[in-house]
């Protein structure tokens, strides 16, 4: 698929460029709703890729370092409160106006560009999202 100018820009890319893109929704185990609503664009020079995905026992990421030589050296995340697109609200089984979190990860080589990049939205009734952050330096226990 090509990206056109909006999906460009999440993609930290130019309109027009070329991506292979993979819907990867996430559902709750006991009620079957969905709790993310993902999509997920691979740079198209991996698409070679496609076929191993579904039975890949690992990232998406990993499978294209091993099979191309090529490092992810970061992972950008950002999240942004937004109210989920009716039509999404609606696949995922929430009200129309529901509020949701969208995380974007760009998956990047050492010269900064993003090979992978993952959307996910999540709903915000069906979410906690936490993480801690470490710090690099040595500190005291005291």
């Amino acid at each position: 698929m090509s990206a056109n100018a909006p999906l460009a820009a999440k993609l930290d890319n130019q309109p027009g460029k070329k991506w292979m893109h993979i819907q990867q929704h996430r559902c709750d185990k006991d009620t079957g709703k969905i709790v993310v609503w993902g999509n997920v664009y691979v740079d198209s020079k991996y698409r070679d890729i496609a076929d191993e995905i579904s039975t890949y026992d690992g990232f998406i990421c990993d499978l294209i370092e091993e099979r191309h030589g090529v490092t992810i050296s970061d992972i950008h995340q950002e999240l942004i409160p937004l109210i989920i697109p009716d039509e999404i609200a609606e696949e995922m089984g929430l009200p129309k106006g529901a509020l949701g979190l969208e995380m974007i990860r760009r998956y990047r080589n050492s010269a900064q560009k993003a090979i992978e990049v993952s959307i996910n939205i999540f709903s915000a009734d069906r979410t906690n999202y936490q993480f801690t952050l470490k710090r690099t330096r040595k500190v005291s226990d005291a």
